[in-house]
């Protein structure tokens, strides 16, 4: 990729006579990156004389590159020939009886910080704390850390159970969910059992669209774009897992059964990587059977991970009332 080329370039300049085209890399916390490079540190006891240490390094075929400022006899050293690398040179400096310890020198570079264009980010602070707002900065999921690594990938789904979600809304519509096994009409293309259901399932109404069918049927919209908002498309939120595929699944109305749920949650599973429910369900007998299954058998013996939110009033949840509560799911709170 583009900080690997920088980095064999970099290594280039400063050792011409060398080839750095196989590096070997490491990414470490906050999206920094490190190669290892022909220079060895090493740390010889403090009884070996200057003059010592440079017959031992000419036996080894190595020079000196520079002392090290500070207590104990620390130096960085390179292989006099261009045909040994680093890693060897450590080797045979660490085997040495004089030698306390030795390891390649590694050559690292603090990558920024990765925030998307997404115009409403400034705005989810959950995301981004900045302050903004009076709040508290930094506190939030460290989301710019996270996505330093990765947003997703549209082969990971992300099964929204929810009420209405808008599937032609602009930050949505790219990631959502479509079955290519489905298109004739009138025909279950799958074989699930649900007859064109390329686009999810509305479990209220018993048909193949999930989207809002009331005034405040928009829940579900909302929940889409928390988790997986289009990523980076300079507009609207980003979502958190925003490279990721929204499967958008209608379980909520006016009013619902908890046999709707148990089946939603079922199809879910089927298909699904990820479970998303925040709504407020009781953990039922049948909804704890469901959520069971779907962490054990779920896609095909894989099984998925199901997320309950935990509620936005404050309001102490118990096993026995809330299934965001139970142990069987992963609690957002």
């Amino acid at each position: 990729g583009e900080e690997r080329d920088v980095a064999v370039d970099l290594l280039r300049t400063l050792f011409p006579a060398r080839d750095f085209q196989e590096l070997s890399r490491q990414r470490s916390k906050g999206g920094r990156w490190a190669v290892s490079a022909d220079r060895v540190i090493v740390r010889f006891r403090d009884d070996i004389s200057h003059a010592s240490i440079r017959e031992m390094l000419a036996d080894l075929d190595a020079v000196i590159l520079k002392q090290l400022q500070g207590v104990g006899n620390r130096y960085v050293v390179v292989p006099a020939s261009p045909d040994d690398s680093g890693s060897e040179l450590a080797a045979r400096l660490a085997a040495l009886p004089e030698t306390l310890w030795a390891h390649e020198d590694l050559l690292r570079r603090n990558a920024k910080k990765f925030l998307p264009d997404d115009t409403e980010l400034g705005n989810q602070w959950y995301l981004h704390n900045t302050g903004q707002d009076g709040g508290m900065k930094n506190r939030d999921l460290g989301a710019e850390r996270a996505w330093n690594i990765t947003a997703g990938t549209s082969s990971v789904i992300i099964a929204v159970l929810d009420d209405g979600c808008d599937l032609d809304h602009p930050d949505l519509a790219a990631n959502i969910f479509s079955n290519r096994l489905e298109g004739l009409p009138d025909v279950d293309g799958d074989g699930n059992g649900f007859t064109n259901d390329w686009r999810g399932w509305d479990f209220v109404d018993g048909d193949n669209d999930p989207s809002p069918s009331l005034p405040d049927d928009n829940h579900g919209t909302a929940m889409a774009g928390l988790a997986a908002g289009v990523f980076d498309n300079g507009l609207g939120v980003a979502g958190l897992a925003g490279r990721c595929t929204i499967l958008p699944i209608r379980a909520a109305g006016e009013i619902s059964w908890d046999s709707d749920w148990v089946s939603a949650i079922a199809y879910a599973s089927a298909t699904a990587d990820v479970l998303s429910i925040s709504y407020y369900i009781e953990p039922t007998r049948a909804v704890l059977d469901s959520i069971n299954e779907a962490l054990v058998q779920g896609r095909n013996g894989l099984g998925c991970i199901v997320c309950c939110a935990l509620g936005n009033d404050g309001v102490l949840r118990s096993y026995s009332t809330d299934a965001a509560a139970a142990a069987e799911v992963l609690t957002i709170s």
